[in-house]
């Protein structure tokens, strides 16, 4: 017993050296480790992922290209690079959802306005939905600034703020529009946010279309001119607050809110009418009067029946779908718009204003086109 008994002792007074180095190895192991971990870090929010992942001890090559590849849908990641993962109709979340024709190349929820403005510069379903309304705004500010230097000496204060309305009304909209439609995939609340103003935008066109172009033709007729004014304020404002409620922006309410702006839409032609039945003589020509209207109702039945993605599916996605091409009608009934009422005020303005002055370019083998044409002005 006694012989076994100091056989043992050795053994057991080697335990606490072997506890000890290995104690040591440990934690020269665990020093090591922190210290690359300290080194690799970034100065950002991301520390406690990469903490987490040196100590499950997975390589550090390996930790770093699993955090990009994890975080690729995050928003940090995102905000350096304008790269986006582009989701199918499927995947993204249902606040989001509204032309199930569109079937891929969704932004996928960005979460930060950052990301948001550089998507703009990658190509999704949003892309010429943004840029039309976004390059429109900005010709029609400079067309603003044109106008307001080249017949600045021929317009009163009143003349100036009628301008201003009308142009007001068109960036006004297509500001909001471009808006939306960049935020539309920042998050569920700024999304709802923007597309309220999104709806407010267009009866913000309409009604400033109509009272510009109302004030000029019946610019010596009060009463008609205070009657026509007050339904244009009256239809445009309670346009906008039903536009303002939560229901009326579900994508099931598509129909409803065209013909919704379709009839605000033939509203304005009411004064128009009125004008060409009840004035001696038409200062532009009846196709240039309605034409304007013509292209703000094919746009909206355009986007109501998804031409031409609802006969081809999966096939305009990127380009060409009914959206963007509802945008592109919208800018070019705002032009023809904007030259009817030139024509006609300045006619109210400056009655002996020759037709060159007013710079405009019409076809004149049709009866009444030419601005000079008025009777009693030779």
């Amino acid at each position: 017993m006694a012989s076994t008994d100091s056989e043992q002792e050795p053994s057991t007074s080697k335990t606490p050296s072997i506890r000890f180095r290995l104690h040591t190895s440990l934690s020269s192991q665990m020093q090591a480790c922190n210290q690359v971990t300290t080194k690799a870090l970034p100065d950002n929010n991301e520390e406690p992922f990469l903490i987490a992942t040196s100590i499950t001890k997975t390589p550090l090559s390996m930790t770093t290209s699993s955090h990009r590849h994890s975080s690729s849908f995050t928003t940090s990641s995102i905000s350096s690079t304008t790269k986006i993962h582009l989701l199918s109709y499927s995947e993204i979340p249902e606040w989001m959802k509204d032309n199930d024709c569109l079937k891929k190349g969704y932004r996928p929820p960005l979460g930060d306005t950052l990301s948001c403005l550089k998507s703009i510069f990658s190509f999704h379903t949003e892309t010429m939905n943004i840029w039309t309304h976004l390059l429109g705004c900005s010709v029609f500010i400079l067309l603003a600034a044109y106008i307001n230097y080249k017949y600045y000496h021929y317009m009163t204060w009143k003349d100036m703020i009628i301008f201003g309305v009308y142009f007001t009304s068109v960036i006004g909209c297509l500001a909001l529009s471009s808006t939306f439609h960049i935020f539309n995939c920042h998050s569920k609340d700024i999304f709802l946010l923007c597309k309220r103003f999104d709806y407010c935008g267009i009866s913000l066109l309409i009604s400033g279309s109509c009272i510009a172009w109302t004030y000029y033709a019946f610019y010596t007729d009060v009463t008609n001119k205070a009657i026509y004014l007050s339904i244009a304020a009256l239809v445009g404002l309670t346009v906008a607050l039903v536009s303002l409620l939560e229901r009326f922006g579900h994508s099931d309410f598509r129909a409803i809110r065209a013909t919704v702006y379709i009839v605000f839409g033939l509203s304005a032609a009411l004064p128009v009418i009125h004008y060409i039945v009840h004035e001696d003589y038409v200062p532009i020509s009846f196709f240039s009067m309605f034409s304007f209207g013509i292209y703000y109702i094919l746009g909206g039945v355009i986007y109501a029946l998804r031409i031409p993605e609802k006969f081809f599916p999966g096939k305009f996605d990127i380009l060409f779908h009914s959206h963007q091409i509802f945008h592109v009608l919208i800018i070019i009934a705002a032009w023809i718009h904007l030259n009817n009422i030139r024509e006609i005020a300045f006619l109210r303005i400056h009655p002996s204003t020759p037709s060159e002055v007013l710079s405009t370019t019409t076809d004149s083998t049709t009866p009444g086109l030419i601005i000079g044409d008025r009777p009693g002005n030779e």
